[in-house]
């Protein structure tokens, strides 16, 4: 599923497979690294709660999701994916994950308002604001400041919702 993963999520039925790929990616990732976690797999309730462990799947999914965050980001379905994985506690709960969202700033310091004012990717800029580094939320909002980027984003339709 990983190898497909962008054509997954980005059609409308793919995508409830993507976010259940998201969920489960650390669980599965904690059976394979420990088997003996076996009979604690899946961290339902009742379950003893263990530490997320990024293993292969994990490390998959945010290399995936640093390469192909802006495709995935601007498409219809794609959003919602890249929305779950910043959701995901791979992503935050893991010196990787927060590696994966630097770099995932880094890359869109320079298309930050175009991506601000596109329907689906508005969203994930949103999220990633609010879960990403704080020197990217103040990088962006030091940008705007600088340029007349602020006003831009004032009279945008979704724009307006980033930058509130």
């Amino acid at each position: 599923l990983l190898d497909r993963f962008i054509e997954i999520s980005c059609s409308q039925w793919g995508v409830i497979t993507a976010k259940k790929v998201i969920e489960r990616s650390p669980a599965v990732d904690r059976v394979e690294m420990i088997p003996d976690m076996q009979q604690h797999y899946p961290n339902g309730s009742g379950w003893t709660e263990h530490p997320v462990i990024v293993g292969r799947h994990t490390s998959r999914l945010l290399e995936i999701f640093v390469v192909d965050f802006v495709v995935m980001a601007r498409h219809q379905y794609g959003n919602y994916a890249v929305q779950h994985i910043l959701q995901s506690p791979a992503l935050s709960g893991s010196t990787q994950g927060c590696n994966a969202l630097a770099e995932v700033s880094r890359i869109l310091s320079t298309s930050i308002v175009t991506l601000s004012k596109d329907k689906y990717s508005s969203n994930c800029v949103e999220l990633l604001l609010v879960r990403g580094p704080s020197a990217f939320a103040r990088s962006f909002a030091k940008d705007l400041l600088s340029d007349r980027r602020l006003e831009e984003l004032l009279w945008d339709t979704y724009g307006n919702y980033v930058l509130q």
